[in-house]
């Protein structure tokens, strides 16, 4: 038989089944009471989704990025165009070097058993034009002031025997160790091949050519008279400087430049050309006669310069790279070089 529950223990198993079903209500009643105030923050009047973005919110996110994509533009640009002037400074950097490399080559390698000469020609009033021809800087170089030579455009030429290593360019077979070498700038319309017309306005389109005329005595082969010079180097040297007139029409003043002559061109773009040469070891400087009388130092080597400076400023072909002319005292396009060369016993 099961036990008689008495009165008394059955009214507090009631009372504690009412607490627990008391307390139950309660926790439903707050859980309720919760969601209806959330329900009611987030639906009541005057309230809106937190799923959803306002325009006005839109449109500053909107004007944020278009202020980040703008910048970042900014910079790619402003780092595209150091890039550009990087290279194209290097461009000229390099140009100089391989021209002044060329030079000391050439030079130092002169006997003064032949002969040396150095003409000076000036231009004034010219202009820098970019990769369409359009005019960037005008009237340059005006000749003006106490010292018209710093203030021309110099296109100078000099010409001397040099003993070395030399082969003829068009005719393979043609080597010689004694030549005439001649630096001067082109002075006509070059081939279309090469792509560049010189005229005496637009400086910055200048051309500067090298050519090694080889002594080659009775050559056998097709001689180019542009490279190859069949009398001997003592017969040339009897006739000067009687010869050196002729020299100067048919190897400094290019009256034309065929396709063979495309290897003589060796720096495009290069303006000024100024040759100083100092008797007394960079005491003093002097600049050469003007043509068509240059400087002429006789065979033999008595009152020949001790050394040579060349001058030269070097554009790139979109114009870009821009410096400060001393002996202009203003900005315009291109970088000037200078380099001193000593002319050994």
């Amino acid at each position: 038989m099961k036990p008689e529950i008495s009165k008394q223990q059955s009214e507090k198993r009631l009372l504690g089944t009412d607490k627990l079903q008391a307390a139950a209500c309660g926790l439903r009643t707050s859980l309720l009471t919760r969601n209806q105030g959330l329900r009611t923050r987030d639906q009541g009047p005057g309230t809106r989704d937190r799923a959803a973005f306002t325009i006005a919110e839109l449109m500053v996110a909107m004007l944020i990025l278009i202020m980040i994509l703008g910048m970042t533009a900014m910079v790619y640009q402003s780092s595209s165009k150091a890039m550009k002037n990087s290279n194209a400074t290097s461009e000229l950097y390099q140009t100089a070097e391989a021209i002044r490399k060329q030079l000391q080559y050439d030079i130092s390698s002169i006997t003064k058993d032949g002969y040396l000469v150095i003409g000076k020609r000036t231009y004034t009033n010219l202009n820098e034009v970019n990769a369409v021809n359009q005019i960037q800087w005008s009237n340059l170089y005006t000749g003006s002031g106490s010292d018209p030579d710093k203030t021309s455009a110099h296109a100078d030429y000099i010409y001397f025997i040099s003993v070395s290593q030399f082969k003829a360019n068009m005719d393979t077979d043609a080597v010689s160790n004694i030549a005439r070498v001649i630096y001067t700038h082109a002075n006509s319309v070059l081939p279309l091949s090469y792509g560049e017309s010189f005229t005496t306005t637009n400086i910055n389109r200048w051309i500067l050519t090298r050519r090694a005329r080889l002594f080659i005595p009775n050559y056998a082969g097709v001689a180019n008279p542009r490279e190859v010079i069949t009398q001997s180097l003592g017969k040339e040297l009897s006739d000067f400087p009687n010869n050196f007139t002729p020299i100067l029409t048919t190897d400094i003043n290019f009256s034309s430049l065929s396709p063979q002559d495309t290897f003589t061109c060796f720096a495009a773009n290069c303006g000024t050309f100024k040759i100083r040469y100092s008797t007394d070891n960079q005491q003093t400087w002097n600049y050469p006669n003007p043509d068509p009388t240059p400087t002429v130092f006789p065979i033999g080597g008595i009152g020949w310069p001790t050394h040579i400076e060349f001058t030269i400023r070097l554009y790139d072909r979109n114009l870009t790279i821009k410096s400060i002319d001393k002996d202009l005292g203003r900005e315009h396009g291109g970088q000037t070089f200078s380099f001193i060369i000593g002319i050994g016993n």
